[in-house]
């Protein structure tokens, strides 16, 4: 198998933009009262 050279700022990006993620998640999860609705969720009316 093939190694892959990764730049020395690379893992790091990657780590703080994760980390950002989960806090706007967790900032969005608490303003919506610790729900979101689920994808799909309720009555839906194809005819």
């Amino acid at each position: 198998m093939a190694q892959r050279q990764v730049p020395d700022g690379e893992c790091l990006e990657l780590g703080v933009a994760r980390a950002y993620s989960a806090l706007v998640l967790m900032i969005e999860l608490g303003e919506a009262g610790g729900h979101f609705a689920a994808a799909g969720a309720g009555r839906r009316d194809d005819d």
